[in-house]
C-alpha cells in the first residue's frame, strides 16, 4: 500500500467516524425529544375517568398564597392550589349537650393553612404537566 492510499484510507475512516457519531447523536436526541402531554401515556392514564383523584399526603413545608410545598421525609412536591379549592377539616368541638361531642365538617380557606400542618390534597395534572390542588383535607389543625 502506498503512502497516498494510506492517507486516503485514514481520511475516509475519519469521515465515516465523524458522520457515524453525528448520526448517533441525532438518534439519541430524537429518542429523548419531549412529547406533548396528550401523547404521554402517564398523562392519559392519570387524567382518565378510571382515576378520578390523585392524592398527595404530607406536611406543609412552605406556603405562599396558593403555592405550597408538601413534604414527606426527603421528598418534596410543589403544588399550586386552585383559587376556589375547598380545604376540609373535622371540628370535634361540637357539644351534644350530654358531655359528648361529635365531629363536624368545616371548610376553611387556603389562607388559614400553616407550615407544619398535615394535609391530604386531591390533585389534577393540567395539559402542561403541572400539578394543581383541587381540594384538601386538613389532618392537623392547631
Amino acid at each position: 500500500m502506498t503512502r497516498r492510499n494510506l492517507v486516503i484510507s485514514i481520511i475516509i475512516g475519519l469521515v465515516i467516524f465523524v458522520v457515524g457519531g453525528g448520526v448517533g447523536i441525532m438518534y439519541q436526541k430524537s429518542k429523548t425529544a419531549s412529547i406533548s402531554p396528550e401523547e404521554n401515556p402517564v398523562y392519559k392514564i392519570l387524567n382518565s375517568k378510571l382515576i378520578p383523584v390523585i392524592t398527595a399526603y404530607g406536611k406543609i413545608v412552605s406556603i405562599n398564597g396558593s403555592d405550597m410545598v408538601l413534604g414527606s421525609g426527603e421528598e418534596m412536591l410543589n403544588i399550586k392550589m386552585e383559587d376556589n379549592a375547598p380545604i376540609y377539616f373535622f371540628d370535634s368541638s361540637v357539644d351534644l349537650g350530654n358531655g359528648l361531642s361529635t365531629p363536624s365538617q368545616k371548610i376553611i380557606g387556603i389562607d388559614k393553612l400553616k407550615e407544619g400542618q398535615e394535609i391530604s390534597i386531591n390533585l389534577e395534572i393540567d395539559k402542561n404537566g403541572k400539578i394543581n390542588g383541587v381540594a384538601g383535607v386538613l389532618i392537623s389543625y392547631p
